[in-house]
């Protein structure tokens, strides 16, 4: 991911290759997509991703997407 776009639209460029993924019959964990997303943040959301990776294991990929919305509107 890079600065110069929105981080959303680079996360639903992720999701779809998941989704690809997903439907050529090879399934990647929940928690394996939120790390690929989180380590693929770029470093102005370096304060995000050390908060989410402290919450990983109470959260979801759902939340993940939401929280990014949150910030990215800010």
């Amino acid at each position: 991911m890079v600065d110069s776009r929105l981080v959303l639209s680079q996360v639903q460029q992720v999701q779809m290759i998941l989704l690809n993924t997903y439907a050529e019959n090879m399934i990647l964990s929940e928690s394996f997509q939120i790390v690929v997303m989180t380590e693929k943040l770029p470093l102005s959301q370096k304060d995000f991703k050390n908060y989410f990776e402290y919450k990983r294991k109470e959260t979801g990929l759902e939340d993940l997407i939401a929280r990014l919305w949150i910030v990215e509107d800010k």
